[in-house]
């Protein structure tokens, strides 16, 4: 098992040069974690402005319990899909976190307004972006958890 962890772990950093790249893995785990950093930093002041009964870290927790589980199964069968479609075969342990040859990090084949059609700056830019929206999040929850208040009202 121990084996596994140290494959698994120095597959992260591949060098094909003298310096390190980061390996699709953590750049695939960058841009989704942005995505949902930038959604959050909407959803979360906008849920306390139209309901302000909750904290809107709190807010989902105070849903019906289908509700919950409908989130779940949601994000569940999104997530076991795009393991299927971006990872290597992913029943084999020494095959996990590796992402297939020609998957493209972030590439969803979604681009409903042509964004990455036009210019390669929205790359960077979402990027940056989504760095950006991760520090603000957790910014807001350590607030609203600190202080009991909410995120809105400083705002």
């Amino acid at each position: 098992m121990l084996s596994l962890l140290i494959t698994s772990t120095t597959s992260l950093l591949t060098t094909t040069t003298n310096k390190p790249q980061i390996s699709k893995f953590v750049q695939e785990a960058e841009i989704k974690h942005g995505r949902v950093a930038m959604l959050s930093s909407l959803i979360i002041p906008t849920i306390e402005k139209f309901d302000g009964n909750n904290l809107g870290i709190d807010e989902l927790s105070h849903q019906p319990i289908t509700f919950q589980l409908g989130l779940l199964a949601f994000f569940g069968i999104s997530e076991v899909a795009q393991l299927f479609k971006a990872y290597e075969y992913p029943m084999n342990p020494t095959k996990w976190f590796m992402i297939k040859k020609n998957h493209e990090p972030g590439n969803y084949q979604l681009d409903p307004l042509n964004f990455l059609d036009k210019d390669t700056d929205y790359k960077s830019a979402e990027i940056f972006n989504g760095r950006l929206a991760m520090l603000a999040v957790f910014g807001t929850i350590i607030y609203e958890l600190t202080t009991h208040s909410k995120i809105i009202d400083v705002l």
